[in-house]
């Protein structure tokens, strides 16, 4: 008798260990409800341009209430499409906000995507981005200290560095800039 309950128990508790285990092989892309690694999810990323500072509303409207105010350069996750009426909801802090189309530049990334990121450094004050690796090239825009950028290429020319600026290639001077390697989720506020 102690023997049967034994041989059941031990039985159980196989059975119990096999549904808690992880495959032993992973999902084939294309394997009907495969859920993909959270590092391979899809993911839309706004950041803020043109503007040192944009504001996080509670609604779609200029009137509602702020309840954020982020830096150019900041990185949001944007939820959908763009409304009808020019605005993305986002997520910044674990909290949906609405950011107006315009100070955002929306481009699609993986979660886990390593990029490198060029910040401005603290002690630049305006650094101005431009349209060629060149110091007389059209000036597209000013980056203010702190702004991030995902850079394209380093050291080109020996003294610049190519970034992303709303999907078309700029350059900053690479002294103006902190160089690191970050994983895009860990970019998003």
């Amino acid at each position: 008798m102690k023997r049967v309950f034994f041989l059941t128990v031990l039985a159980l508790v196989l059975c119990l260990l096999c549904a808690c285990a992880e495959p032993l092989e992973e999902p084939v892309d294309g394997d009907a409800g495969a859920e993909k690694p959270a590092s391979a999810q899809p993911v839309q990323v706004g950041i803020v341009v043109d503007t040192d500072n944009v504001n996080l509303r509670v609604a779609p409207d200029q009137e509602a209430r702020i309840i954020d105010n982020v830096l150019a350069g900041t990185m949001l996750e944007v939820i959908g499409e763009e409304s009808e009426d020019g605005w993305y909801q986002v997520v910044a802090r674990g909290e949906l906000a609405y950011v107006y189309a315009e100070f955002l530049y929306v481009k699609q990334y993986k979660l886990g995507e390593e990029v490198t990121v060029g910040t401005v450094l603290k002690d630049k004050d305006q650094v101005e981005l431009r349209s060629a690796p060149s110091a007389t090239a059209e000036v597209l825009t000013k980056a203010v200290r702190y702004q991030r950028f995902i850079v394209l290429q380093e050291n080109v020319d020996d003294k610049w560095c190519k970034v992303d600026y709303k999907g078309e290639p700029a350059y900053l001077p690479q002294d103006s800039l902190e160089l690191e390697t970050l994983c895009i989720k860990d970019l998003l506020l």
